[in-house]
């Protein structure tokens, strides 16, 4: 959809150059299993172009698809600070069990976010989650 989009805005396309983050991103997605063939610093220059691209989208009101970007950047490059922008934006939307996955998946390689974990053990107590809550805080 994200894709589609984006040709679309263009209207054309025949603006190949354009898609080329794009079309890279797809790719990489289509076999977020096999990472092994984009080195390091590849992926990140990736990650990072795909994240700025959806911080526009979601600046512009288009929350629904800049959410669906920053889900096509964790599987190119996870970090934490991207699951926190998408339990935010799942938040916003009152998803709440996706926004706890979301905070439980962030605090994963970083449990130093005391915000985060202070956020994800009160989602979990409202969600009735009182073992994870217990263990988030």
């Amino acid at each position: 959809m994200a894709l589609a989009r984006y040709v679309w805005g263009y209207g054309n396309e025949s603006h190949a150059a354009q898609l080329l983050p794009w079309a890279a991103g797809a790719s990489v997605v289509d076999g977020a299993n096999k990472r092994s063939f984009m080195r390091p610093r590849e992926r990140k220059t990736l990650a990072k172009s795909c994240t700025s691209i959806a911080r526009g989208l979601v600046d512009q009101g288009d929350r629904a698809l800049g959410a669906e970007v920053y889900e096509m950047v964790v599987l190119i490059e996870p970090h934490y600070a991207i699951y926190n922008l998408l339990a935010r934006l799942a938040y916003e939307n009152d998803q709440w069990a996706k926004t706890l996955s979301c905070w439980e998946t962030s605090l994963k390689p970083d449990t130093g976010q005391v915000h985060t974990l202070r956020l994800a053990g009160q989602m979990a107590y409202n969600l009735e989650h009182y073992p994870t809550a217990l263990a988030v805080e």
